[in-house]
């Protein structure tokens, strides 16, 4: 289902759905804070190893469940889809699968695709969920 989204009265089209978590990938390009990850390995290890992660998996293991959309784009590969925002999360999801972790059964997790958006997007909407309010 399409959705606009709006960014300083900017409309982006967006598109809401619901993908398994082994085909979302980290966005390592476009993330300032992942960009001296080499590869995705290591992207989830600096993540998994930030004691606010740890947190996150205590609150995700007590409600059983992600709230809130992870914001994606497509990726240079057809059907990679890179998360942008939400990879706190989704990095407690690779864990808690990776070591059979029965207390959680979300497979697919809810997600935001924006379509259209690339590197300078994700710059500008990271910048603004920084700002305080």
């Amino acid at each position: 289902m399409d959705r606009p989204f709006y960014i300083d009265g900017d409309e982006y089209t967006t598109r809401l759905g619901m993908v398994d978590v082994e085909e979302l990938k980290f966005d390592i390009e476009a993330r300032t804070d992942l960009q001296k990850c080499k590869d995705q390995t290591e992207a989830y290890k600096k993540i998994i190893n930030d004691p606010l992660t740890l947190e996150l998996a205590t609150r995700i293991l007590m409600d059983g469940a992600i709230n809130d959309s992870l914001f994606v784009r497509k990726g240079q590969e057809k059907k990679e889809l890179l998360v942008f925002n939400g990879c706190r999360r989704l990095a407690v999801l690779k864990h808690l699968f990776k070591n059979g972790d029965k207390r959680i059964n979300l497979r697919k997790v809810p997600v935001q695709l924006f379509l259209n958006a690339d590197k300078e997007f994700v710059k500008k909407i990271l910048s603004l969920k920084l700002v305080p309010k």
